[in-house]
């Protein structure tokens, strides 16, 4: 599963590229870090989600950047 990271200045062009997958994350956040160390690094998950991009959105300053992107 490819990782791409996006902004909101590239998000819409980014979930244009086939089957994605979108993950808010932020660096706070106790769920984002056990999907980051857990489940998306378990070997059945990949296999699952082989034909999907990840994109990851960091939304740890929680900024009107960050809300817009959520919102899009």
């Amino acid at each position: 599963m490819p990782l791409v990271y996006a902004t909101t200045a590239d998000f819409k062009e980014k979930i244009k590229e086939g089957n994605v997958l979108v993950d808010f994350y932020a660096d706070w956040c106790v769920s984002c870090k056990e999907l980051e160390e857990e489940t998306f690094s378990n070997i059945d998950v990949q296999k699952e989600l082989k034909n999907f991009t990840l994109i990851q959105i960091n939304v740890t300053q929680n900024s009107e950047e960050d809300k817009k992107i959520i919102f899009l």
